[in-house]
Parts: structure tokens; sequence; C-alpha cells
């Protein structure tokens, strides 16, 4: 180890003499002259500014390194960036480096600052500015003004981090030009030195600009911007005074979070000298070393019991050692603070292979190569310190990932995918420290520059590319070769060597991390045996102000199952293209994967007979990124699923149709024997033959287990079987696990033990989070638990989740003779549930909704009960002071029939019992009501001061006006017949069982018509109601707007004006004697008693009482015109019954009227209606005046038609054609 470790330290030594120099930024005659103008230089500044005895963690001191030669050299970019403690508070301090071309900004200034600001935005690190720059270094405008990485994002993330209340100082102590004026102004606090400048426009561009002739001083001098344009907060001297005020304020933060205690910190040891680490480290081709050894020098002493002892050992536990062992990982305590550590092994070492009768096989991982199971482990371990909370430091040194064969059949892809899947979604600060090599997608996975690192270091010599120089020297050069030789020149053997020899030189020099820490792409070279101290501030820096507060959030992803497990119970047979259709309605939603069909027999299952057929039709217009899948009970069907994949290459050119094949078990012998007519042994060795030839066809395998939780014949499953049964199919090679809850009898709590067994027992070989999940659930929602199950796996870990389009599929063996139980979970369902938990799927919500309602068809709503509907929960409502009960629940309604009302396929609704209140309500949004004899409907909760607003816009666009204000401002109920005649209810048959015999043959029946006709039908019906239909929202509001008033107010009397007829009819009319009689002018006495009339019939509307009108005798015209009263009376019965009753004339009998909606209550004879009558006030009267006042004024607000300037123009036209001869003539002669 001698010469590794004289080279290491010989680098390291090499690295620090460099960055010596780079220090000095623009050299020491550059320093003198900052001098002499009485300045101090940046780095001299932040000595002042820190805490005495306390270290500055510079970060990008590389940063330019070797670039911009052609200007002269931009040493560290000319900028200082790094975080210091200051006044015991940790802060992101950026300094501009005035030796450096005046602290102009070059390309690699602005990413520098933006990398401190991001670092500072993650920690919430309070910033500190010393602004001394120039602007621009203008040669190299173009590449430093305009991108999202330049200039510009600089004052972008000033005003951002600002409205995050992140602190931000800054002091000008020197000059601050052009655009660069912005940075100090968009801080909370500016301080500013004399001598210094602040100005958009200097002497020179303002004279060339506007002729002005000014001083510097005059533009934007300390005392004009304190005494004048009041920019500055506080004006100080020279630069010393500065930097004292800037401590100063900040000793005054709130809420200051200070160091760890040094005493504390001088307590904790590291367990081995970190010196020791240049005796152990090697990256000499062929030799090998323990990063174990590594870890030991950078974590705190711990202690373990050996034999009964305690002994002294690093103080890290190292996670699943005896698998994956390519990477270790393990939970540490660097400092005092506890983390997780991810790290290449850098020696071979076992790994255990599953073998056959002799036991398991082993085979050698080699050095510093990142292997299927290492990749599944840490991403679990990655997972795990997101849980808990706590940092991760990735300790690279890696050549990148597996290749070969056996790499890509054990899923080295999909497992590389989970752990920077995992990685990609973290939560907690994350530290990067290069040792060795970091390379290509080895980078990615251990958190390269692209995947949000806190702080990345790197040892000297360390190296990063995309591939290492070996492997990359031999293709490039090549390139090169075949480039001359088609241009004629030749190659022999001394230009071989020597282009090989240059690209060696070129290719070396990309990827020493100097190259990459001059672009940024790491923010320290740190001293190897600094690493433990260097780790120590960062997650010192990081634990200041990080957001622990947030959780992990992954993707989940969706299988839709609707074109297979969803049609196969369907009893008529689906041609080809309507499941060719809805294949491609359902993939366009952008779900993971769609099963499309199963290569069974035709006998068996009729519905799935033309899978070929289907997936011929679907294969030109298969979308990249999806999964097609199909079911295969054996070899003779999954023989099927290749020559699907063999036609589509010969006739579509499509390579890989069918991406995947699903194989189906049970956890339940008598499921399996019944389904299957096997054992469940017997049926993993019925397609056990089947995975490894999927995989030498480059297939996926997927397992099902049927009846995780019940059995329709064994009864409850324990969760260990299921267990059992997935330990088995994991052994035979399957690439995921589809848990399927058969018979929907899953609650949250089984199905949580389910997975919780299954998981435990595939322990780190099976993963559900990242990636290509390992796991899937499959479920039913014959009792409507399938939601929670799902936000309960969510919460277990599971994310990966089958579904259904427009809940496709019922259970044959939860359903009786008479009612089929609803099937697969929706797969709308699915995403609700997951959007509910904060996650997120590829899918898009709008696209799945039409996919459903092609699947669908149409919709039909049946109770689940006793009753179809008996409202709200009163006593929970009541329960609530804060009646947040009551309005969720209305708010809930609302969406739940603008839902129904606005889905483009037929609603058909079915009451049994009775429809009450919010049950009522729904009728609105259904197109179709079928109701049984006895159903009673209404809103009784009117008189405990609820009011119906909340449904009036729906019922009033689907039944006449003048109904629905009975309906709704009446507490009383009406029963089926009378909700039949006024539109209400569409169908009444004899009882229950029949009322959901007759929906759900009705709504069969409107699935099989022409979908375009059936949706443009209803569409244009919902266009012409649009109008009153949009109140629907002033009539939710109106709803809320009482919940929660005073008891005295909700249950406060209500006064009801009823109007009666005073002799022995109601009223006869007007006084047509004196309709003749002429008054002065032109008015007549009959224009003027029309007039009163239209006024009276408007105050009565408009009164804030409801009122009763009791009809007794007659009411007559004798056919006057009826323009007077057309508007309430088309308000009252509808357009269609109002002309045919008011221009055919005539006298309507009691019946007549109450049946084409005219009167409401229809009594026998004049005892009854003073009966009925006293009946309906004492109703009306018993309580609820403002849930009625309110609920009328919204109803008059809808019933646009009856405005009373309508009324009154009716009046005016009938009063002129009483006015004419003739019909003054034909009134005399009736009269007669």
């Amino acid at each position: 180890m001698a010469e590794s470790t004289s080279t290491l330290r010989d680098l390291t030594a090499e690295f620090l003499e460099t960055e010596a120099g780079i220090k000095l930024g623009g050299g020491p005659k550059a320093i003198e002259r900052q001098h002499a103008k009485g300045r101090l230089t940046a780095r001299e500044r932040i000595d002042l500014l820190i805490d005495k005895g306390s270290s500055f963690q510079e970060l990008g001191l590389w940063a330019a390194f070797n670039m911009y030669k052609e200007a002269g050299g931009a040493p560290g970019a000319g900028v200082v960036t790094g975080i210091g403690v200051v006044e015991g508070v940790r802060h992101m301090i950026i300094a501009n480096d005035a030796t450096v071309k005046a602290g102009a900004f070059f390309p690699m200034t602005c990413k520098k600052i933006i990398r401190a600001q991001t670092m500072a935005q993650m920690a919430r690190l309070p910033l500190i500015y010393l602004v001394d720059s120039a602007g621009v270094f203008l040669p190299m405008q173009e590449d430093v003004f305009p991108d999202t990485d330049d200039f510009g994002r600089i004052f972008r993330n000033n005003a951002v981090m600002s409205a995050e209340g992140i602190p931000q100082i800054s002091a000008i102590m020197g000059f601050c030009v052009a655009g660069g004026g912005y940075l100090p102004v968009l801080c909370d606090t500016l301080l500013m030195t004399e001598g210094s400048g602040l100005y958009l426009a200097g002497q020179a561009l303002v004279k060339a600009a506007i002729g002005q002739d000014v001083s510097d001083e005059e533009l934007g001098g300390a005392q004009m911007h304190a005494q004048i344009s009041g920019t500055i907060d506080f004006r100080e001297p020279d630069d010393e005074s500065c930097i004292e005020r800037l401590r100063s304020l900040v000793a005054k933060y709130p809420d200051r979070a200070a160091v760890v205690d040094a005493a504390e910190r001088k307590r904790q040891h590291p367990h081995r000298d970190p010196e020791d680490i240049y005796s152990v480290f090697t990256d000499k081709p062929g030799q090998q070393y323990d990063v174990k050894e590594i870890i030991s020098c950078i974590v705190d002493t711990g202690s373990r019991t050996v034999d009964g002892e305690q002994v002294l050992a690093p103080d890290f536990d190292e996670y699943k050692e005896e698998y994956g062992q390519s990477l270790v990982c393990g939970y540490a305590k660097i400092g005092g603070h506890a983390c997780g550590i991810v790290a290449n092994q850098a020696k071979m070492s076992e790994r255990q292979l599953p073998g056959g009768k002799a036991g398991p096989s082993k085979s050698v991982n080699m050095p510093k190569v990142i292997y299927d199971d290492s990749a599944d482990k840490a991403a679990r371990f990655i997972m795990d310190c997101n849980q808990r909370k706590i940092p991760i430091v990735f300790l690279h040194d890696t050549t990148g990932f597996m290749v070969g064969r056996d790499s890509e059949q054990g899923g080295i892809i999909r497992s590389g995918a989970k752990m920077v899947n995992a990685m990609s979604n973290c939560v907690v600060p994350k530290i990067v420290v290069i040792l060795g090599g970091s390379f290509g997608a080895g980078n990615y996975a251990m958190c390269g520059r692209a995947f949000d690192q806190f702080v990345a270091m790197a040892w000297p010599g360390s190296k990063c590319a995309v591939m290492g120089a070996g492997s990359a020297t031999g293709t490039l050069a090549m390139i090169e070769e075949r480039s001359r030789a088609r241009k004629g020149e030749e190659i022999d053997e001394a230009t071989h060597k020597a282009i090989l020899d240059a690209v060696a030189d070129s290719y070396n020099e990309q990827q020493d991390i100097r190259h990459g820490a001059a672009r940024g792409w790491v923010d320290r070279i740190i001293e190897p045996h600094q690493t433990r101290e260097e780790l120590i501030a960062s997650l010192d820096a990081a634990n200041q102000g990080w957001d622990y507060s947030r959780d992990l959030k992954t993707g989940v992803r969706i299988t839709d199952v609707s074109p297979r497990d969803g049609l196969q119970a369907e009893s008529v047979v689906v041609d080809a293209i309507k499941k060719a259709e809805l294949v491609r309605k359902v993939e366009a939603s952008g779900v993971d994967e769609v099963e499309v069909s199963s290569f069974v027999s035709p006998k068996w299952v009729p519905q799935l007979g033309d899978a070929a057929e289907v997936f011929d039709l679907i294969a030109p217009t298969k979308r990249d990124g999806v999964c097609y899948s199909a079911l295969v009970p054996n070899m003779k069907g999954f023989e099927g699923a290749l020559a699907v994949n063999h036609d589509a290459r010969e006739k579509h050119g499509v390579e890989r149709l069918i991406d995947k094949v699903s194989v189906f078990t049970a956890a339940s012998e008598g499921f399996s024997l019944k389904n299957t007519n096997a054992t469940i042994e017997e049926t993993l060795e019925r397609f056990a033959p089947i995975i490894p030839e999927a995989h030498a066809q480059g297939l996926m395998v997927r397992g099902y287990i049927s009846c995780i939780v019940r059995c329709p014949f064994d009864g409850d499953i324990p969760a260990s079987q299921v267990a059992d049964v997935a330990e088995r199919l994991l052994e035979l090679g399957v690439d995921e696990i589809d848990l399927g809850d058969t018979i929907g009898a899953g609650t949250p709590d089984s199905i949580e033990q389910v997975l919780i067994d299954v998981i435990d027992r595939l322990d780190g070989r099976a993963l559900n989070d990242f990636g290509d999940p390992t796991l899937t659930l499959h479920l039913h929602d014959t009792f409507g638990n399938a939601g929670a199950c799902i936000e309960r796996a969510l919460e277990v870990g599971v994310r990966s989740f089958d579904g259904s389009a427009g809940g496709l599929g019922g259970c044959p063996y939860a359903s009786t003779e008479t009612t089929r139980a609803p099937g697969n979970v929706s797969t709308l369902d699915v995403l609700d549930a997951v959007s509910a938990s904060g996650l997120k799927t590829r899918v898009d919500r709008d696209l799945m909704v039409q996919a459903s309602i092609y699947a669908g068809g149409s919709i039909a709503v049946l109770g689940n009960g006793k009753v179809f509907c008996a409202g709200f929960d009163l006593k929970a409502c009541a329960a609530d002071e804060s009646g947040e009960t009551m309005r969720g629940l209305l708010t809930g309604l609302s969406r739940c029939v603008v839902a129904m009302r606005e889905a483009a396929v037929p609603v058909v609704m079915g009451v049994h019992g009775c429809a009450i209140a919010g049950g009522c309500a729904m009728l609105g949004g259904a197109d179709v009501v079928v109701a049984d004899e006895g159903a009673l409907l209404g809103y009784p909760v009117v008189k405990i001061g609820v009011s119906p607003a909340v449904s009036a816009a729906f019922l009033m666009s689907s039944i006449p006006a003048g109904p629905a204000r009975a309906l709704m401002l009446d507490p009383g109920l009406i029963d089926a017949q009378r909700a039949f005649a006024i539109g209400l209810v569409h169908e009444v048959v004899a009882d229950a069982e029949a009322v959901r015999e007759r929906t759900m043959e009705l709504a069969r029946s409107l699935a099989a018509k022409p979908g375009d006709g059936v949706r443009e039908t209803k569409r244009l019906v919902n266009l012409i109601t649009k109008g009153t239909s949009e109140l629907g929202g002033d009539g939710l509001q109106a709803s809320l707007s009482r919940v929660g008033s005073d008891e005295e107010q909700r249950g406060s009397e209500c006064s009801v004006l009823v109007i009666t007829g005073a002799g022995k009819a109601f009223c006869a009319g007007m006084d047509l004697k004196a309709v003749l009689v002429e008054l002065s002018g032109d008015e007549t006495l009959g224009g003027r008693l029309l007039r009163s009339l239209a006024e009276l019939t408007i105050k009565i509307r408009e009164l804030g009482m409801v009122t009763v009108a009791k009809v007794n005798g007659a009411a007559v015209d004798l056919g006057l015109c009826p323009a007077v009263i057309a508007p309430w009376v088309v308000a009252k019965m509808g357009a269609g019954r109002a002309r045919a009753a008011m221009l055919k004339g005539g006298i309507m009998s009691g019946a007549e009227a109450a049946a084409v909606g005219l009167i409401d209550h229809l009594a026998e004879d004049r005892e009854g209606l003073d009966a009925l009558t006293d009946e309906i006030v004492e109703r009306l009267a018993s309580g609820g005046a403002h849930a009625l006042a309110t609920t009328k004024g919204l109803l008059n607000k809808i019933d646009g038609v009856v405005e009373a300037g309508m009324v009154l123009e009716g009046a005016k036209l009938s009063a002129q054609v009483l006015g004419t001869a003739e019909a003054q003539a034909a009134l005399s002669a009736r009269m007669k």
C-alpha cells in the first residue's frame, strides 16, 4: 500500500498548491489595487465577517478552472461562495472578487451563484451578499445574459427566497452597476459603504444615451441612496464598519438556530484515525479496498457487545449486510448527526444465488459494480432514510451497473430504475463524496449532479464521465479513424497510435475531477483525511433549516384491466372492433399498462375468443411507454401470445406488441380447484416452464394470486397462506406479484395484514415503491371498501394498482340470482384515492373519464339500504357546531348532481321507499327515474332550517316551476303518483325489487343504443336548460348560507299568507260590465283592473313568506286574452301544457288542473279543502322561516321567465285586446 499512500498524498499536495493559487484571485497586483482603494478583498471580508475560530466551507473554488483563457482566465469564476457561521448562525455567503476582472460576471459566475442560492434554499440558510462587481463581462454577454441558468435567474431566486421567508442581506462595498443592481435591492436589508456606486448606467453610458454630465455620487453614491432615493438602509464609512453592522443585524434575527455546542463536538471522535484513509484507499487497476474501512474513518466511535463485553466499534449499523453486497448501506452517526450511508464496495464479494435441490449456489460480485440485488437493497434503504427523516451520504467509487445476459435477465434495468426513482424522490438532504470513479448510470444511481445534491465533494484524482477511459478511448478512436477513412486517408499503425494517444489524453483530461469542478459538477475538492470534518460541516448546514416535515412522494403505477378482466364476465359478447377502441381510449389516458385479453379456450370464456383479432387491430396504434399484457393459462396460451408478437412484427413492424404475460393461481385450494381444476401446486407446476421461456423472449411475467382475504368455498384465508404462495411465485421468477381480493371481502385492516405478511416474507427481494413494482393490488368493490383499502395500501407502501374503466367486470362469486355485485374497482376510484394521498400517476383523469364512459355506456343509481335515501345524517350535523359537516354534505351533494347531469352517458335512477331531502335533490341529476308505488318524496328538513336551495336549479330545469316550488317550500311529502304527474318520476312500478330490475333493464337498454345518438341528445337537452342549471352554484351558496345560523333563527316560526275566496267561488274573474266602462283618456277600467291584477300577482310572488291559494268553486276567465297570466302559467305548468291550456280555452276541472301541475293538492269537497289548507299552513308555519325565504328567493331568481316587466307587459297586451271594438262585441255577446 506504500505506493498508493504516496500517490494519494502527492495528488492532494498538488491540488492544495493549485487551490492556493486560485485563492489569490487576480493576483498580488490586483490585490494591491483593491487595498489602494481602501477596500478589502472578498476573502478578507469573509474572514472578518464569520465568527472567530469558525471555519468557512468554501464551495465552487475550482469553478472556471482553465476556462476563459482568451480573456485571461477567471480564477474561482470571480466570486467566492461558501457556508460560514455569523453570530452563531450558518449563512450562505456570496462575495464578488473584485480582483478578477473587477468582479465581472462570466457564465460560470452565474452558475456558481445560482448553485449557492439553490443550496441555501434547500436548507433555508440565510444569505449574505458582499457586492463588488462591474456587472456582466461584455465580451461574453450572450452566454451570461439570456438563458434560464444565467444572470436573470439570480434575481428570480432573490425574489422567490424572499417570498419563502429566507433572510437575505446585501452589502455594497464597491460598484454594483447595470442589471447587477437588482440583486442587492431585492434583498431584505441593504448596506452600502462610502465611495461605492449603485446605478443602472454609469457616467459614460448616461452621457452617450441622454447627453447628461453627472458624477458617480449623483448617479448612485451612498449618500444619494441614503438621503434621496432611500434605496439603502444603512450607510457605512468603510468595509470594516459595514461588516460590523452586518454582524450586529444578524445577531438580532428572531428564532436564531445556533451551531452544535463546541464541547459536545469535542466529545465525539472518529472510530479510526482519518489519516488511515491514505493507507486504505487505492485507485490502481487490479487493486481493491474495503469501503467499510473508509467508513470507519468517517463515522463516530460507538460500541458493541462482544462475548458479553462492551467494545469500541464504528457507530455504523449495516443494513442487509449479507444481501446485495456490492453496495454497502447503513445507519451511522457523524459528528453526532444521524445519517444514512450508501457506498460502492471496492472489493469482490460473494453473491448467493437460488438453486435447485442441491441448495443455493454462489457467484462473485465484481468490485465497484452495481448489481440488481444491491440496487434493490439501496432503493429500500433510501426509502427508509426518508421515513426516518435523516440525511443520506453517498460515497462514490463505481464503474456503473453490471451488464450482460445474466444481468439483463435478472432485471438490472428494473432494479436500477427503482434505485434512481427512490433517490430522485428523496426529501432529505443528499450529500455526495466521490472517492474514486463515478461513471455512467452509476453516477445517476448514486445521486449525480442532476439529482438535487445538497453538497457534492470529491477527492483529488477522482474521475467523473459517462464511462471509463479504457472503454471510451477505443470507441472514440474508432470513430475518428472511420471519419478519416471516409475522406480517403490511410490509417497505418503509427497514425492509429497517434489517434489513440490523442483521444486518450483528451478523454483523461475530461474525466479529471478538476475538469468537472471547473464546470460546477462538484462543489468542493477536499483533502481525503478531512472528509469527516467536511461531512460534519455539511450536515450542520443542512440540519440547521431543512424542512423535514415533507413526506417521500413517489409515483403510482396504474394497470387498467377492463378489456380483459372487465369484459370476461359479461354475458353479451362485445365485438373485437369495440374492444380495440376501448383499449385505445384507456391507453390514451396515460395508464402504465393495459391488460388487453386472454389466450384461453373460447369454450371456457367466449368473450375472449377473439384475442388475436383484438391485438391485430391495436398493433398499428400502440403508444410508446405503454405496456400491453395478456393472460396465459398454460403453455398453449403462451404460444398464442408469441404468435401475436410474431404477426405484429411481420405485419405491422412492431418489435414487441405484448410486453407481459400473466399467469394465475390462488391462495385458496377450494378456489383453485373450482376455477382451474387443479391444486395450487399443480397450477404452479403448469406455468413454471412459461416463466423462463417468457424471459428468453424478452417478456415480463405477472403472477396473479386470487382470494387473498376470503374464498367463497374455503372461507377466510390466513395472510401467511398468501405469503406462502407469493414466495413460491418469486422463486419461480415472476417479475410482478398481483394480489387479488377476488370477492371484495377485504377491509383496510385485513388488506394491510396481507401486505405486511407478503412484504416481510419476500424481504428485500420484492419492492413495491419504485420503478416497475413487484407488488400490485387488485381489488373488487363489492362492499364499497375498495377506496379505503387503496389508501391503507398506499400507507403500507404499495405503489401499483389494477383498476377497470367504468368499474367494468362483476364478480360472479359475490352476486346473487337477482343482484349483480359490483366488481373491479373503477380506475377513477383508484386515481381519486391516490390523489387524496398526495401521490401522482401518469393518468389524465379527464381522458380516463371518457374511457370509463365508453366502457360503461350508462349509469345506474340504486339505493343500498331499506330505502333509496333518507337524506343527511342530521344527528351528526347537529353534533358539529361549526357546521363543517353540513357544509361538506351540501357541497358533495351539489357535485354529485352536477356530475350526473354532465355525464355523457344516460343516468337511470331507481327510487324505493323514499327520497328525502338530499335523496330528492339527486333526482335532479338523473335522466330517467323509476320509483315504486309506495315511494315518498320531498323536503321535510325545510322546517328545521335546512334550505333545499342546493337542488332548486336542477329540479326547476327538470320539472315545471310550479310543482318545483310546492315541492321545495312545503315540508310535506308527495307520493310516487304525484311525482309522476309533475314529471319528477318517469315510471312507477310495484315494489323495491321491481325498481331494481327495471332500473337495470333500462340502463342496459340505453347502454346498447348507439352511443353518439344518446350522448348528443343528452348534450342538447343540457344545452337547452343550461341557463337554469348554471344557477346550481347559487343554490349551493344559498343552502350553505343557512348553515350555522343560530337555533332561534333556524327554528323561528314562518309567516304564511293564505288567499281564499270570500264568496261561493274562489274568483269568477273580473266584473265584465265594468270592463267596458271607459275612463278618462284612452284607459278603460278593464285595463286598470288588469294592471292591478298584474301588480298584485307580482307582490304575492315577491313576498318573503310562503303563500297558499285556497281555490274553491271556480276560477274562470270567460275567454279573455290571458296574456296577463301567461308568464305565471308557463312557470307553473311548463311551456307545453301552458300553451295548450291558454290557447285551447275552456274550463279545466280540478283533477285536470292537478294532473298538469296547475294546482298542487286536490280535495274532494269544501270541507276537505279547509282541512287540507289548515294542514299545509300548519306544516309551513312550524319553523324554518329563513330557510324558506332563502329558497323562495332563489326560486324567483331561477324562474326568470316571470320577471315583473314581462307580467306588466302581459297586462298591457290584454288591455289593448280588450279595447278593440271586435273584442268588446264578442264580450257583450258572451255576457248575454
